[in-house]
Parts: C-alpha cells; sequence; structure tokens
C-alpha cells in the first residue's frame, strides 16, 4: 500500500549466442535532453501530492511449461503469474521497472501508470495494485493514442521516466512529490527523421525500451537499424545519439531494457525482444551486454529466444533484481493490448552471469 516520507512522498506502493553488429547505428541530428525542468515543473508547489486509486487484481500461476525446460536454458524458469481484474484499465502493460525492493511501477499504453506490489522471492504479485493516468504538463490526462502510447519505464530512485511511441518523446514525473498529481515534463523529444538511423523510424517504431543508467537513461528503438538493436545513452544537456547496437535474435525487435548496476559505476544490460507471425506466433528472446561507466557495450549475446510450448504472450517489459545469490532475477510483462485472445502475464525467470 503507497506510504509516505516525512515529507509527503511515493517512495513505495504496495542458447543462442552472437557478436554485436559491426555496423554502427547512426548518431542523431542533435536533439538535445533537458533533465532540468521537470526538477520544478512536473511537482509545482502549488500542486498537492494525491495517491493514486487503489484497485483489486487477481493473480493465479500458470507455470513455464516444465515439459521443456531446456528451450530457457541457461535461464531457470521460476513461475509465470496471469493477473486479471474487474478494471478495464489493467491491460496493455508494456514497461515496468522496480520502484523499491518489492513493488513493481508498470505503464500501459493508454497512459496508465501503475503501481504493484510483488513478493519478490517467489515473484508473486499482491491482490492490489494502484493506478492513475499520465498526465501532461498542465495535469491533465495525456490525450488519446498518439499522446498516451507509454512504452518503457525507469525510476532512477528519485524520478519517474516514461518513454512514449507515435509522439516520440520522454518525459519526467516526480511521483515521489506529487504521486498521482506529478506532471509530465518532457525531457527529450524526437521527431520521425531525427533519430538519424538508415531504417526509418515509424510510429509504432519508436521508443520502447527504457532504463535508468549513470547519470541519465539508456532508450532503445523497437526498430532493427543495422539489423540489429539501436539504443542510446541519454544523459544531461547531452545531444541522444543511438550509436549503441545489441544483437536480436530472429525477427525481433527490440521492446524493453534494464540496467543492473555494479559498485564501478558500470552495469549489466538485459534487453527483452520480441516478434509476432501468425505461423510462429509469439517469440520472446533476452540479450545481455556489460556496459562501461561510459557507456561502451561489450560481451553482447543471446541468452535465450522462445516460443511455444514455452509459456509466452505478448511480452514487452523487462526489470531485474540481483538476489544475494548473485543471481539475477528477472521480470518480464506481456501487453494483452485489451484482447480477449491475449493475456497478462507477469514471467520470472533466474539467470546467474558468466562473469
Amino acid at each position: 500500500m503507497p506510504h509516505v516520507k516525512t515529507t509527503v512522498s511515493l517512495i513505495a506502493l504496495l542458447g543462442l549466442v552472437a557478436c554485436t553488429s559491426n555496423a554502427p547505428v547512426a548518431d542523431t541530428k542533435g536533439v538535445k535532453t533537458d533533465f532540468a525542468s521537470f526538477l520544478t515543473k512536473s511537482c509545482p508547489d502549488d500542486v498537492s501530492f494525491v495517491f493514486p486509486e487503489k484497485i483489486a487484481v487477481t493473480t493465479k500461476p500458470v507455470g513455464w511449461n516444465d515439459a521443456e525446460p531446456s528451450k530457457l536454458s541457461p535461464m531457470k524458469g521460476v513461475q509465470v503469474y496471469e493477473i486479471e481484474s474487474e478494471d478495464s484499465r489493467i491491460g496493455g502493460l508494456s514497461g515496468l521497472d522496480f520502484l523499491d525492493d518489492d513493488t513493481l511501477i508498470l505503464v500501459t499504453d493508454q497512459g496508465d501508470l501503475v503501481w504493484l506490489d510483488v513478493d519478490v522471492s517467489t515473484g508473486k504479485p499482491a491482490d492490489a495494485a494502484y493506478i492513475t493516468f499520465l498526465k501532461s504538463a498542465d495535469g491533465k490526462p495525456l490525450d488519446g493514442k498518439t499522446q498516451g502510447d507509454a512504452e518503457g519505464i525507469a525510476w532512477n530512485g528519485e524520478y519517474a521516466f516514461v518513454s512514449f511511441e507515435r509522439d516520440h518523446r520522454i518525459l519526467g514525473y516526480d511521483i515521489e512529490g506529487c504521486g498521482a498529481n506529478a506532471r509530465g515534463i518532457e525531457v527529450i523529444r524526437f521527431s520521425e527523421s531525427d533519430f538519424g538511423t538508415s531504417t526509418p523510424v515509424k510510429p509504432n517504431g519508436g521508443l520502447e525500451a527504457l532504463t535508468d543508467f549513470g547519470d541519465g537513461l539508456l532508450a532503445g528503438l523497437e526498430t532493427r537499424v543495422n539489423d540489429a538493436g539501436g539504443m542510446s545513452y541519454i544523459r544531461p544537456a547531452a545531444a541522444g545519439s543511438f550509436n549503441i547496437s545489441l544483437p536480436l535474435p530472429d525477427v525481433t525487435l527490440l521492446v524493453g531494457a534494464e540496467v543492473i548496476a555494479e559498485p564501478d559505476g558500470s552495469g549489466r544490460i538485459y534487453a527483452l525482444t520480441r516478434s509476432y507471425d501468425p505461423f510462429r506466433g509469439n517469440t520472446t528472446g533476452i540479450v545481455t551486454a556489460l556496459i562501461s561507466a561510459k557507456g561502451e557495450v561489450s560481451g553482447a549475446e543471446i541468452i535465450v529466444h522462445f516460443g511455444k510450448p514455452i509459456t509466452v504472450d505478448n511480452f514487452e517489459g523487462i526489470a531485474a533484481r540481483r538476489l544475494p545469490n548473485g543471481t539475477d532475477r528477472i521480470f518480464i510483462i506481456s501487453d494483452d493490448n485489451f484482447s480477449p485472445k491475449q493475456r497478462t502475464l507477469l514471467g520470472v525467470t533466474d539467470y546467474t552471469p558468466k562473469d
């Protein structure tokens, strides 16, 4: 359940191997970031803290299909939970991150922000969630699919950042200061021609993956660039350049990213990929790589690429926590597209890095 700090704050609620593509991803056309404006504009002095709305959810374990455990190797399946709610807003979950050790924060592609407690030891979600609509800079709900198509979310310990497709931008939210009343203030915006990629970035192929790293953010495109996944290390007062290239499993697209940081400022990237076609259905891949404090990527490899009979749906968001034994517990969420033919699944796996 949400709680408030001494000041009004909202800290918690509730195998294939490939080399990185040799072809560099093109630079952008000098689009600059603004990491300063939202510090004051997202939660102005005259805006009060408001708790999000509590709603009931139900969860049930559905499993990874233990008949084919080798298809997840070297990852180990922990559990898959199906999440349902009578509230029609629970669906379309496209991005997630850990707000604290046992709280996930998620976004929907209809412009809602969701908090969900989980038991990290089992991955099991709680039987309640909290929800509010994402707001624009004027405090009003984001306007329709074009403005509200949220795809990724990153929490850096103080602020939440949300990436959007169609209207390609990242907004910063001071949810600790204003809770559900936080305004979305622009950090960076791209037109379709600003990405500087050889492949055109269509409205539904833009800023899908997002994670915090160092003093900035890593953002990834849902458009293959030079047959690889293109990412940008977006830092304060700098131009975003999509010059990080990750290998992707066949036919999949980059849809999510998470970094587990190391004490020296480096980290390990986990990137989520997905695809769908009528013949194969949904497939999911997870790629890992090391990233230096300067944003240099090395050792990229595809850990897994799986589809049926492993339990799978339209997995789009990824988050991770390092367990005390050094294993990384990875959570992935599926976007059901608000369709009765699909499910909202929270998949939980373990991976122990080799280095």
